[in-house]
């Protein structure tokens, strides 16, 4: 049968929570319709600890997105297109995007894509993408969470990804808490910063520096838990400016929930990254990232 005629499409997302999000969004955007409605498969982990229902709801004027179960599946005519899709929003040829526009890796084969260039990304391709992000709602349980915020208005949003997970990937250091430092130091001593951080040890770095009256977090955080991460997420997308951490989709993914409206700055960047897509090939390509990565923190 034509795949394209079958009844629905089928996506199993994996990973951690906002690449999940990438994912289904660039399935929708390529392959979605009015007349099939898409059917998730959401597995649970030790971040994404809770299904996608509970957390978080999808309202779209034609698209539907229905969170189901494997048996659920039997007997139906579906599109299973899991393995076609990364964590990068995809581009077409058709966007007119020029190849090299972003250093972020790995790319989906030979396609370019807009990961991490935020206010970079044209506008006629914000507006493929927004209207799926503007579909997002917060579930009752994390609207609640939201409002034991006190001081919810009128702060500059900070995301910082500096957990254990992260620096197993050389992907930063516990040095790197400086870099943050020097950009919200620059603003007025009165500015409160709402602060989402999956770790509780970094967190206490900054509450130490600016204070508890500065610092705004949810009360009593459940540092891995999915809904404070969602709500924290939302957060994030209110703040007057964002501060981020350069690629992570947890920061791409509140830019996308403000309407692209933030002011943006990212801590770091694709040369601060050690991965497979950006390293040189061969050893001594290795070594020299390697050693990048080490001496970076006194280069600054």
């Amino acid at each position: 049968m034509d795949e394209s005629k079958m009844q629905a499409i089928f996506f199993h997302p994996e990973e951690g929570l906002c690449n999940r999000l990438k994912k289904i969004f660039s399935v929708m955007r390529l392959k979605a319709d009015i007349s099939r409605p898409v059917y998730i498969v959401w597995s649970t982990s030790k971040f994404v600890n809770e299904k996608f229902g509970s957390v978080l709801s999808f309202v779209h004027p034609k698209i539907k997105l229905t969170e189901v179960e494997d048996k659920d599946l039997q007997g139906k005519e579906i599109e299973n297109i899991t393995g076609d899709f990364n964590y990068r929003l995809r581009i077409i040829e058709d966007d007119g995007l020029e190849q090299g526009f972003t250093k972020a890796s790995p790319k989906y084969g030979k396609d370019e894509c807009i990961d991490f260039e935020y206010e970079r990304i044209p506008q006629k391709i914000r507006e493929i993408y927004m209207p799926y992000f503007a579909a997002l709602r917060p579930s009752e349980a994390v609207e609640d969470r939201m409002e034991e915020l006190k001081n919810k208005e009128n702060y500059v949003s900070v995301h910082v990804r500096l957990n254990s997970e992260w620096r197993k990937y050389m992907r930063g250091n516990k040095r790197d808490l400086r870099r943050y430092f020097k950009v919200m130091d620059k603003y007025p001593s009165d500015t409160k910063f709402y602060l989402a951080s999956c770790d509780e040890v970094v967190a206490a770095e900054f509450k130490k520096r600016y204070g508890g009256v500065r610092i705004l977090e949810l009360p009593d955080k459940d540092y891995i838990g999915l809904k404070d991460a969602v709500a924290d997420l939302f957060l994030l997308s209110r703040g007057e400016e964002l501060i981020g951490t350069y690629g992570s989709t947890f920061s791409e993914v509140a830019w996308w929930l403000s309407g692209c409206q933030q002011k943006v700055q990212i801590i770091g960047s694709w040369k601060d990254w050690i991965t497979k897509g950006n390293v040189p090939d061969g050893l001594m390509g290795y070594l020299k990232a390697t050693v990048r990565w080490f001496i970076k923190p006194f280069r600054r």
